[in-house]
């Protein structure tokens, strides 16, 4: 709220009953009776119902005759009346809606004494200690003051806590002094107030209880309360009070009184004070009283709180245990005067007066204070005091002569007095800054920063009806209220007893100041902050608070315009009013009709306005104000918006797009033809809803739409911002673009725009822009696209700047667009604009010409021939960017065909997100991207969509011969891109997209691939197959090669070898991740793909690399004709280099080079393949120059590798070692093999392979292959593997080496047959053998031999064929013929 106003609180329930009981006459008790009994249930009484204003107004004004007091937490109150009371407590009605309201949990009669009466009363609360009820009241207590002295404490059930009589006259009046948060975190530097209560009474005695004590002991109090009733026994003693006990001489007839610690008095201020007052200062801690009454107007002491006082509570105590030693009778006695607990818990009734005689107390004697000051006015007599909150010692008195003062206490003068309010009631008010604040926004609930305070007094003049509201010290009355005469002012000037900093943390707001009416509502007086900078020298400081205030409502989730706007209208600077309307009008959810109200109400009070700031206000409200009628027009158009049928003429597009758009007959079909495709590979999920087609926007939104700035012709210019242009297009355009509503009027409603005939750029730039955002919907539509063009190019005079406008559209928004369908549509209905423009530029002239003769119009006809030529020309570069259009409409289509194919997968594990799909592409793309950038989409495409290799390549001749490989595999998806993809080849990208540009960067991109996830090795094999299909282009196969090899290759060989190296055997899985990021499982198969690749780089003749030469555009044409030159249409493409252009450059290998990098991988790979241990490939199998040889790149020729002539023995041994170890092993794999069930073909092949690769290896390591193939047909006969031995047998070239051993091979299985048969049948065999052959079988160790049960008829083979082998005239010869001999007779036996 901007203003004062009272705020209802809570009300009071049955305040009738309240005052029925209050005011009646008769006993309680008596009236209980009656009312059970039905007396006087037909009497018909209304005792308050008389016809005499007196008795009515009696009726009305009963409140001003009883004691009121209310807990500052609002949860207690207290109204009584003589010796009644009643105690109301606040609660929630579930059946009033959740409101609160007081209601009545004790009343009764309080006095005890003959004629007592209540003279005042005082709700405190006490602060929990609990920790879950953090800075919350515990309990309350009712403090009683009665005229016979008495104070009394209950609770809310009216027990009696605490009876005590400090002194034997009436109380006055009963004063609580707390902590308070705020004051001591606004003044840090003061003395921190204590917790104490003070009491008054009539003849200017003043009682000082310690807040301690008296916390402590009515929480000793309430428990032993508790227990009693809990137990039936009387309650104990409590502690003694620590009280102090002043008489306040030189004053008479004290009415109120006021108490503020003052601290330690300094030095200076003795001396001041002695000098003033002829007093001696006081030394310590200063208390000041101020008292109000008679003689004088106002009295101030100082105590001084050094001295030791007598307490009076442990007088009390020592005379109540004399009286129990003397007689247990006194007990009861001394209990009427120190009354601990009266009410027992049985409810029993005190023993009457007159059969105990009740002993006088003993009243402590007081301390006298003499007087430091006063105000003297004899004919003044002070009514009241109050103490403002806080520190700053300031306090306001009223008087009998009307008049209620301000005084400072600290320099005890009057600083303010205001006049005519008799009887008058007054209180404090302390209102916070609630607006946010960067310095101490985030550390208020954390570290108790202070807030900004502003101090307010509340003045209630009874007689007038009237409660005004002051701003303290100097300020103006800030709010004024007329209530009723018999209302009250409640101000109870506390806190909760028992707080302290740490606790009021987490504490709720006390209550300050409220009213009490006279039908029992309390009322809440609320002030603003603000209304503290009131005074005509604060303006901006009360503006600047306004304006934080208003940001802080723009920020919540309800907003209130009219409040905000009231608060706009009571700022009094023009410029800080300014922000603040920028400020309102930036924000959403208001609405226009405030906005309107509030710029009204700013133009009629600046419309006067004689300063240039003032003027320059009322230019821009206006301006805002044509923008938000604007808004409204706008509005009512697009209400008229329906959404559109899906286009489905698509028979007639052709025709359609030839009479709209001008173009031929084959533009047309190739048109329509290519919007079909496009149509037909756009996903589903283009499709809009109704509900997402809201054209509605906040008033808010589009006044963020533009930007206001200062022009000396206009006043004020209207700009577009470029950053909201997208919520601008589809609140002006939709309408007109995809629906009924005229464009004209749209056009026309945009003129109103002031300034905005400079912004036909960004408005045909949003309008482009929005239509490409609903590329969806723009079928059939370019007609009405057509005429917005037309009708916001309304510059039509100036031809020049309108082709300035639209190249600038091209190369801005066209062909940067990834729409590709909605740019092209848009192409060409710009193009149609510019030749309708050309037409219409050619029938001025044939005018002109025909009208015109003189030299002046020749001039002129020359100047208009030359603007006709620009215009031609233009015509023309928007032909060749149509052409360019059509391209990338085709292009995308593949695309989108492709990204079809990754959105259908075959299993749930190829499910491609959105970040897989290939992104659409732009004309600026292709221009920027160079030549290969088409491929580069399409590859990207092919790798993800699994689409065969040899498929990359097909064309359409090739295609109708003969079968493609992988072919019949494709499903539908895959086969439509694949057929858009012949198309553009064919059709628009012959160069970009030919077979090798494709494979090459299909190869790429395999690579790339394989590098993000090395363990997938499949990326690798299906780029190798793509580098294979690269036909009669060996340059560009070696270069990819060579690239591939330096990038992704090389570091991991070496690193493997190093791995191995280190560990001297095949690399387990966590060493293998972990050095080159591929598992042990796929090692082999990476070092095959890695050989592979290094013999595809040997394999490059460069004698067949084509020589390139220079064409006249100085393009590098080759001697492929895929390879000679770029389309036609894109011959201004630049930007980064190809792959094939750069595989082109790269330079001559070093093939011997190649050949060590290959052994190695073939080490490695046969390492990894057989787990081979004890292998160190860098120091046992290459000597010093063969490892440094491994860290050069392939293209350096400075390397200096090893010598095949030079090797040493120790090498050479290891090499041999190595090899027949692999062939060893492979050996051992086949034999496996061959035991289960005849062995996997494949495998077996593959082991074969295996040994050729290591018998050739042998050349390669200056080995002999021959003694390697010998050792292999020895292996394979030594295993049992004849029939493999028989093959490789054949193809010995020196047989006689191998016959030698072979014949040991037979003899062992001889031996091993006869040592495995009968003995008699051995016995017989050995005795036809001859002598030499019975020698040479038993010499046959048998361990050496690792498969030796053979069937004899293969040994009498084997044995055959070593005879045949072994040269004549041998003596081995013979041995071999007697041999077969004895087989054949063991074979017969």
């Amino acid at each position: 709220m901007s203003s004062c106003s009272l705020q209802s609180l809570v009300s009071v329930r049955e305040f009738q009953s309240i005052h029925n009981f209050l005011f009646s006459t008769a006993d309680p008790e008596m009236e209980s009776t009656w009312e059970i009994d039905g007396w006087g249930d037909d009497w018909e009484i209304e005792r308050m119902d008389v016809d005499s204003s007196g008795g009515k107004q009696a009726a009305k004004g009963w409140m001003r005759e009883c004691k009121v007091a209310i807990s500052p937490n609002v949860d207690y109150m207290c109204i009584s009346h003589q010796d009644k009371s009643v105690f109301l407590h606040n609660k929630s009605n579930a059946s009033d809606g959740g409101s609160n309201s007081f209601e009545i949990c004790w009343k009764g009669v309080l006095s005890e004494e003959e004629n007592e009466e209540i003279c005042y009363v005082l709700c405190l609360p006490l602060v929990s200690l609990k920790r879950t009820s953090h800075g919350s009241s515990e309990f309350i207590c009712f403090m009683i003051g009665f005229t016979s002295g008495y104070l009394r404490v209950y609770t809310e059930a009216g027990c009696l806590l605490l009876s005590q009589i400090f002194h034997d006259t009436p109380i006055t009046e009963i004063v609580c002094s707390t902590f308070d948060r705020w004051a001591h975190l606004s003044h840090g530097g003061a003395i921190e107030q204590k917790d104490e209560v003070t009491i008054l009474h009539q003849d200017s005695t003043l009682v000082v209880v310690d807040g301690f004590s008296l916390f402590q002991t009515m929480r000793a109090c309430r428990s032993q309360l508790a227990m009693a009733a809990a137990s039936g026994t009387l309650a104990q003693e409590p502690p003694p009070l620590a009280c102090r006990k002043w008489r306040l001489n030189l004053q008479s007839d004290t009415t109120s009184h006021v108490c503020m610690p003052m601290g330690e008095v300094t030095p200076f201020h003795r001396i001041m004070n002695y000098s003033l007052d002829h007093v001696d200062g006081q030394q310590g801690n200063v208390t000041l009283y101020a008292t109000v009454g008679n003689a004088p107007f106002v009295a101030y002491y100082y105590a001084d709180e050094g001295n030791t006082r007598p307490i009076l509570s442990y007088v009390a105590s020592v005379v109540a245990n004399k009286l129990t030693k003397q007689a247990s009778a006194l007990i009861s006695a001394a209990s009427g005067w120190i009354k601990w607990g009266a009410q027992t818990a049985t409810g029993s009734a005190p023993v009457p007066s007159e059969e105990v005689k009740k002993p006088q107390p003993k009243i402590a004697p007081s301390t006298a204070l003499e007087r430091h000051s006063g105000l003297p006015d004899t004919f003044r007599r002070g009514s009241k005091i109050v103490l403002a909150p806080g520190k700053r010692g300031l306090a306001a008195l009223s008087d009998s002569l009307g008049r209620v003062c301000l005084v400072d206490l600290n320099t005890r003068s009057i600083l303010r007095m205001w006049k005519g309010y008799r009887d008058a009631e007054v209180g404090f008010i302390r209102t916070y800054d609630d607006t946010p604040s960067h310095h101490r926004a985030n550390t208020i609930r954390l570290s108790g920063t202070a807030k900004k305070l502003a101090l307010f007094i509340a003045i209630y003049a009874p007689r007038r009806g009237i409660l005004e509201i002051w701003s303290c010290i100097h300020g103006p009355r800030v709010g004024a209220f007329n209530i009723s005469k018999h209302d009250r002012l409640l101000f109870p000037g506390h806190g909760m007893l028992g707080m302290n900093l740490e606790k009021s943390l987490g504490s709720q707001q006390m209550l300050q100041c409220c009213i009490l009416t006279s039908e029992g509502n309390i009322k809440d007086i609320f002030i603003p902050f603000h209304l503290a900078l009131s005074d005509s020298k604060s303006n901006k400081a009360h503006d600047v608070h306004l304006l934080k205030k208003i940001a802080q409502m723009l920020h919540t989730k309800t907003r209130d315009g009219e409040e905000i706007l009231k608060l706009i209208t009571e700022m009094r600077l023009c410029s800080i009013q300014k922000q603040a309307l920028l400020k309102f009008l930036h924000t959403k959810r208001i609405g226009p009709t405030s906005f309107i109200k509030c710029i009204s109400l700013l133009s009629d009070k600046y419309a006067n306005g004689s300063k240039k700031e003032e003027k320059d206000f009322v230019r821009l409200l206006q301006v805002k104000q044509d923008l938000i009628e604007i808004y409204e027009q706008m509005s009512e158009l697009n209400v008229e918006y329906k959404s559109p049928n899906r286009f489905t003429e698509w028979d007639s597009l052709s025709k359609k797009l030839a009479s709209d758009l001008q173009l031929s007959e084959n533009e047309s079909e190739v048109a329509a033809k290519l919007m079909k495709k496009y149509k037909d590979a756009s996903p589903s999920s283009t499709v809009r809803f109704q509900s997402q087609l809201d054209l509605s926007i906040d008033v808010a939104e589009f006044l963020a739409c533009f930007s206001i700035e200062k022009d000396e012709e206009l006043g004020y210019k209207v700009s577009i911002d470029e950053k909201k242009s997208q919520i601008l297009g589809s609140f002006l355009f939709h309408s007109s673009l995809f629906g009924e509503v005229n464009s004209e009027q749209v056009v026309e409603t945009i003129k109103k725009i002031k300034g905005i005939s400079t912004q036909q750029k960004e408005l045909l730039q949003i309008c482009l822009l929005h239509w490409q955002e609903y590329e969806c919907d723009v079928y059939g539509n370019h007609k009405k696209l057509e005429e917005l063009i037309n009708r916001l190019d309304w510059n039509t005079d100036d031809d020049q700047a309108s082709l300035v406008w639209f190249d600038e559209l091209k190369q801005q928004v066209i062909s940067t667009s990834r729409y590709p369908l909605a740019a092209y549509i848009t192409t060409l209905v710009i193009r149609s604009h510019l030749l309708s423009t050309k037409q219409q530029q050619q029938q001025t002239e044939s005018k002109d010409e025909s009208a015109e003769n003189t030299e002046e119009a020749g001039v002129e006809k020359t100047e208009d021939k030359l603007e006709w030529e620009t215009l031609c020309l233009d015509s023309e570069k928007w032909n060749g960017f149509m052409k360019q259009m059509e391209d990338s409409l085709a292009l995308n289509t593949c695309i989108m065909l492709g990204n079809k194919i990754l959105q259908t997968p075959t299993t749930s594990k190829d499910a491609a997100t959105t970040a897989d799909l290939c992104p659409l592409v732009s004309v600026h793309d292709l221009l920027t991207n160079g030549t290969g950038h088409p491929s580069e989409l399409i590859a990207s495409v092919l790798s993800k969509s699994h689409i065969h290799p040899s498929l990359v390549g097909m064309t359409s001749s090739l295609r109708d011969d003969c079968d493609v490989v992988g072919e019949d595999d494709l499903n539908e998806h895959q086969q439509k891109f694949i057929d858009e993809l012949i198309y553009c080849r064919n059709h628009r990208f012959p160069f970009s997209l030919s077979p090798n540009f494709l494979h090459s960067h299909c190869f790429w991109e395999e690579m790339v691939k394989w590098n993000k996830n090395l363990q997938d090795l499949t990326g690798m094999k299906r780029g190798l197959v793509h580098l294979r299909l690269i036909s009669c282009q060996p340059q560009i196969q070696r270069g990819l090669a060579l690239m591939a090899w330096s990038t992704f290759i090389h570091k991991r060989i070496l690193a493997l070898g190093r791995l191995v190296e280190k560990v001297g055997k095949a690399p387990k899985e966590r060493l293998c991740v972990k050095e080159i990021g591929v598992r042990d499982r796929h090692m082999s198969e990476f070092c095959e793909c890695a050989s592979e690749l290094l013999q595809i780089i040997a394999d490059a003749d460069s004698d067949q690399f084509p020589q390139p030469a220079t064409t006249s555009n100085n393009k590098l044409i080759h001697g492929s004709s895929e390879f000679q030159s770029v389309e036609s249409n894109w011959l201004d493409i630049g930007g980064k280099e190809s792959i094939v252009e750069m595989a082109r450059k790269q330079s001559d290998v070093n093939y011997k080079l190649i050949q060590h990098l290959m052994n190695l991988i073939f080490v490695l790979r046969s390492t990894m393949e057989f787990s081979l241990r004890g292998v160190k490939p860098m120091t046992q199998l290459f000597d010093t120059f063969g490892r440094k040889a491994f860290e050069h790149e392939l293209t350096s020729y400075d390397v200096h590798l090893p010598d095949c002539d030079v090797t040493t023995h120790t090498v050479l041994g290891a090499r041999r070692k190595f090899i027949n170890n692999i062939i060893e092993t492979a050996v051992m794999k086949m034999t496996q093999q061959s035991h289960h069930d005849g062995g996997d073909q494949v495998n077996l092949n593959d082991l074969k392979e295996w040994v050729v690769t290591c018998i050739h290896m042998s050349g390669e390591f200056n080995l002999s292959k021959q003694q390697a193939h010998i050792h292999y047909i020895d292996l394979l006969y030594n295993h049992g593997l004849d029939e493999l031995g028989a093959e490789e047998l054949e193809g010995v070239s020196d047989p006689e080496v191998i016959a030698s051993k072979l014949l040991l091979t037979v003899g062992q299985r001889f031996a091993f047959y006869l040592n495995h048969i009968s003995p008699d049948v051995g016995v017989l065999i050995f005795a036809q053998m001859p002598t030499r052959v019975s020698t040479f079988i038993n010499s046959q160790e048998l361990d050496g031999l690792k498969k030796a049960d053979v069937p004899l008829k293969d040994t009498l083979e084997l044995a055959m064929k070593v005879s045949s082998i072994l040269p004549d005239f041998d003596g081995e010869d013979s041995l071999a013929y007697q041999v077969v001999e004895a087989l054949q007779a063991a074979l017969d036996a």
